[in-house]
């Protein structure tokens, strides 16, 4: 397997992390390991994108609903 490029190496990172954590614990570990200025509108666009508001609201609205 050839090596991935360093944009390809963080999605498929990103990708894997919002797949076993969800966005919000995918967030908030990425928060705890990175200290370097972040660029959130970034990070929202990586996050939220191809959704609606209406689906994101419902997936905070599921997710407020976990123990």
């Amino acid at each position: 397997m050839p090596a991935l490029s360093d944009i390809a190496l963080n999605q498929k990172g990103l990708h894997i992390l919002f797949q076993e954590l969800g966005e919000v614990d995918t967030v908030r570990f990425l928060s705890q390991i990175n200290h370097e200025p972040k660029d959130y509108l970034a990070l929202q666009h990586t996050l939220f994108q191809n959704m609606t508001v209406d689906d994101i609201y419902e997936k905070a609205k599921a997710y407020s609903k976990k123990p």
